[in-house]
């Protein structure tokens, strides 16, 4: 099998946004529907989006499942606002000031939204290490 180059160079958006897709894919055509004749969103290519053709494909399936995986299991655990937060930021490409406008909260409120979530990834990821991977305290 090839290895194709943009698989390597894609960005961790376009990792998050092709997961989204392929995860959500009849969620994302009735958005893209409802977006008319919006510049940039064309609901035909989204049929050309198959796992294998996507630009965030990497060599091995089993990578592509894993990430996917995570990907969901992430917007699983959000907040709905904080999830559509997130998917006015990234399929809208909206700053946090126009997401956070487009939902009656403050760019500060919209900023605490995404602390919470770093921090629930964290308070989360620590605890997959499991304990022994800890600093130990001294007593």
């Amino acid at each position: 099998m090839a290895r194709r180059a943009t698989a390597l160079d894609s960005s961790l958006k376009t990792f998050f946004i092709g997961a989204c897709v392929r995860v959500f894919p009849g969620v994302f055509k009735r958005w893209a529907a409802e977006q008319g004749d919006r510049p940039g969103v064309v609901v035909e290519e989204l049929d050309a989006l198959s796992p294998d053709k996507h630009p965030a494909a990497g060599e091995d399936p089993a990578d592509d499942v894993v990430g996917m995986a995570r990907v969901k299991d992430c917007l699983d655990t959000m907040k709905p606002v904080t999830r559509e937060l997130a998917g006015r930021i990234l399929l809208l490409d909206e700053t946090q000031e126009d997401a956070g406008r487009a939902l009656d909260l403050t760019e500060r409120a919209v900023e605490g939204h995404f602390y919470r979530l770093r921090a629930t990834a964290r308070q989360r990821d620590d605890g997959r290490r499991g304990p022994l991977s800890k600093k130990r305290g001294g007593t």
